[in-house]
């Protein structure tokens, strides 16, 4: 697991990938523009919400006894302020894991897994995307280890902003080790508590510009078209690269086939 606060230091790739499957919903957002955020509930592996599966975070009642631990002549209204203050941080955090929004990408575009996953079993395709300043500030590694629990007795002994800071980072950004193939880099987004549907709040804009666009290795001709319309209608110096996978003969590996342009895929 990497050390606390990596995650500062971490420096922000050029470029990063979103697999996305061909679907309507996917159409629609690569012509308006937008990714879709969602919420650490909907992900699909159950530890990604720490709260839930018990790793990460103390009840109140463990953290009255981690109080009283560490109790040692202290004055009792100190400690009363200290498991009050313990449980406030706490619930803040379960609240800002309800507004969180996530969109996931990652630093490889050729994984054969994540084309099986998300990219509709090799018949999606993947844009990269060349970050702007201002979601290059929100984007932050995933870190994966086997377990992780907060450690209490230490802040309470000593509290401290950066040990909080790395509590709520790794709130939304640990996975287990098993998914460490994916190499995925998380934007991270929260939103303002408001009435009606708070699905509306849940798209942002493109991250950056579109540099490439590889369609999977099974993606059939028109597919292929459609998109490339788009992308065509929403970049008129034509400077994006699009890429078709291929099956490597005689392995396992997903190869880049020749980069074309836009114009190969418009109708003669």
């Amino acid at each position: 697991m990497a050390e606390a606060g990596a995650w500062r230091t971490a420096s922000v790739p050029k470029t990063l990938y979103k697999y996305f499957p061909f679907s309507a919903n996917a159409m629609s957002l690569l012509a308006n523009q937008r990714i879709w955020m969602a919420s650490l509930e909907s992900l699909n592996d159950p530890f990604e919400v720490v709260r839930r599966v018990g790793i990460g975070l103390s009840t109140d009642d463990e953290i009255r006894a981690i109080a009283a631990d560490i109790g040692g002549g202290r004055d009792p209204e100190e400690i009363r302020e200290l498991i009050g203050h313990a449980i406030e941080q706490k619930q803040e955090l379960d609240r800002l894991i309800d507004r969180c929004g996530v969109a996931s990408f990652s630093e490889i575009h050729d994984c054969p897994l994540m084309w099986a996953h998300y990219a509709g079993g090799h018949s999606g395709f993947v844009v990269e995307f060349e970050f702007d300043e201002e979601h290059g500030d929100q984007v932050m590694p995933v870190e994966y280890g086997d377990s992780f629990k907060f450690n209490w007795v230490d802040y309470l002994k000593q509290p401290s902003v950066e040990m909080l800071d790395d509590l709520r980072v790794r709130s939304v950004t640990l996975k287990p080790s098993a998914w460490s193939y994916e190499k995925e880099w998380r934007l991270v987004t929260t939103y303002a508590e408001a009435e009606g549907d708070p699905d509306i709040y849940r798209f942002s804009q493109f991250p950056g510009k579109v540099v490439s666009l590889r369609f999977g290795a099974k993606m059939k001709i028109p597919q292929a078209c459609a998109i490339a319309r788009i992308i065509h209608g929403q970049n008129a110096d034509n400077n994006v690269k699009f890429i078709k996978m291929t099956f490597d003969r005689g392995s396992f590996v997903l190869r880049d086939g020749p980069v074309q342009s836009s114009q190969d895929f418009m109708p003669v």
